[in-house]
């Protein structure tokens, strides 16, 4: 069947162009679908690759792209599992029975987790020679992958086609580092270090620790990939090394909401490429009961990857918004709370983007994930975060810097904390208003972040991989690249002068003055 599926892929279209997507879970998917049609709709041809492991959120709902399905030893959905587990442990199970040790070993258990999942699934593929064959036979033109699930980088390298990769972030900057981007770690903040750029000599201190045991930990951690590109792609290259040869990389941030720093010119962001102006609320019930909402809505998610929560903080949360004037719309699936409001309504699934362009919503409460905080961004309405794991706490960091949004903390939440807060970001204008100016700079661009990435992804296969915007810095080694050799070139020039040169002018001196007296 696949190879039949893929026998069909290349009998279509000879003059588009054959992209290949690897794609990762959840949210992530969500982000690519939208390229994904976008390129269908360029009249390009798209074949995505589907492990058995995630065909719980990767459906068949693209007709016109093709799916090429490989088996896992995983079922179906076990990504997920794997986050409720440590969601629970971490954030959202009983405060009861969490300690720091506990937290601590959890997330260690799932990051282990999570990278032993992603080598197996890798390894099963790169030692799939039918799959690799009939991929080959497909003369794909370009591979477009999201980094976070590895493997798409040594499918290109192995089909010996450019890859672009489409990511929010790495562990450590890696999307930064591997792409040779300057990161001045005197303003430019590292991840879950909840700083802005505008640090103190401790926080600049603490800043650079923290690159420095990130680096180190997540290239060790990766470093255990190497043992598959050396089975398979070349025994003298690392993982790394074959990551940091991605033609363009495709940044899910952008000015609106980034810090400024510097970027290489491959690498280009494309932040709220999802976003885009809301339609009609086509649930008609749903539509009559926020019309009669009089003090507008409040939007509430906490993203794709999390449904439910220990009833303990459903009830806090419920309690607090049961004391609002504005009706809500929380998307939930967990065990209903005893104190849920006739106010508040509860969704196993909500029209997000519509919702919040729609001219009642007053605040998005949000765990502080990229998707929804575009969408808040794009519509101008402020934000309430709690944030769970990740770049989470960075992402409301930045919301909060710029006025448009206040942060809390789930595991310490209270219900009159988030009664109190809420109230106070509907009530003082100043939030919704930074939040609109926030939304004016996002908007205004030469092009939609959309057409951006889809033109960057076609001009990648139009110059055969861009090798020309990748900066030279990628073949020097780390002494060249922070010119030790030089200065070591320099130091040893100035030691002979101080050494020998005040000996040579004496010799000089001398032979000089012995030459003009025999002259005399």
């Amino acid at each position: 069947m696949k190879l039949v599926l893929l026998l069909s892929f290349v009998a279509f279209g000879a003059d588009a162009s054959k992209i290949l997507v690897w794609p990762a879970e959840w949210s992530h998917w969500i982000n690519m679908k939208i390229i994904i049609k976008e390129l269908i709709s360029r009249d390009h041809e798209v074949a995505i690759m589907r492990s058995s492991a995630y065909t719980d959120f990767i459906k068949i709902d693209i007709p016109e792209a093709t799916y090429i399905d490989f088996y896992v030893p995983y079922e179906e959905g076990h990504h997920l599992q794997s986050m409720d587990k440590v969601l629970s442990q971490v954030k959202l199970g009983d405060p009861a029975e969490s300690s720091f040790f506990g937290k601590a070993y959890a997330m260690v258990s799932f990051v282990a987790e999570q990278l032993s999942m992603r080598m197996n699934q890798c390894e099963l593929v790169m030692s799939n020679s039918t799959l690799l064959n009939s991929l080959n036979a497909t003369d794909f033109d370009l591979v477009l992958a999201d980094p976070t699930v590895m493997c798409g980088e040594l499918i290109a390298t192995k089909m010996g086609v450019p890859f672009v990769y489409n990511v929010r972030t790495l562990p450590a900057e890696l999307h930064f580092s591997l792409s040779q981007t300057p990161m001045p770690l005197s303003y430019v903040p590292m991840i879950n270090t909840e700083f802005s750029d505008n640090m103190n000599l401790f926080e600049r201190t603490l800043n650079m620790i923290t690159y420095a045991y990130q680096t180190i930990g997540v290239r060790a951690g990766l470093s255990m990939m190497d043992s598959i590109v050396h089975k398979y792609i070349d025994s003298n290259r690392s993982f790394l090394d074959i990551v940091s040869q991605s033609s363009m990389w495709l940044i899910r941030t952008d000015f609106a909401f980034e810090y400024p720093r510097p970027l290489m010119p491959n690498v280009k962001f494309i932040g709220g490429f999802h976003c885009q102006e809301a339609e009609p609320i086509k649930d008609e019930n749903l539509l009559d009961w926020i019309n009669e909402a009089k003090d507008g809505i409040i939007v509430f998610s906490m993203g794709s990857m999390v449904r439910s929560m220990h009833k303990s903080k459903a009830e806090v949360i419920a309690a607090a918004l049961a004391r609002l004037p504005q009706r809500v719309i929380w998307r939930y699936d967990g065990e209903m709370p005893d104190s849920l409001g006739a106010n508040t309504k509860t969704m196993d699934w909500i029209p997000q983007n519509e919702l919040m362009g729609h001219a009642k919503t007053k605040l998005f409460i949000s765990h502080g994930g990229t998707n929804g905080l575009y969408q808040a961004i794009y519509h101008g309405v402020p934000v309430v975060g709690v944030p769970l794991l990740v770049d989470q706490f960075d992402n409301m960091l930045r919301v909060t810097e710029r006025g448009a949004g206040v942060t809390l903390d789930i595991t310490t939440l209270t219900s009159n904390e988030l009664y109190e807060t809420v109230s106070r970001v509907i009530a003082d204008y100043t939030f919704t208003e930074s939040a609109q100016r926030m939304s004016r700079i996002h908007r205004d661009k030469a092009m939609t972040p959309l057409e951006s990435a889809v033109f960057w992804i076609e001009y990648t296969i139009r110059t055969k991989g861009a090798f020309h915007l990748r900066p030279a810095a990628h073949n020097l080694y780390w002494y060249q690249y922070l010119m030790l050799d030089s200065l070591a070139l320099i130091a040893a020039v100035l030691y002979l002068l101080y050494r020998y040169l005040p000996t040579t002018l004496k010799f000089i001196f001398s032979s000089s003055l012995r030459l003009k007296m025999k002259t005399e």
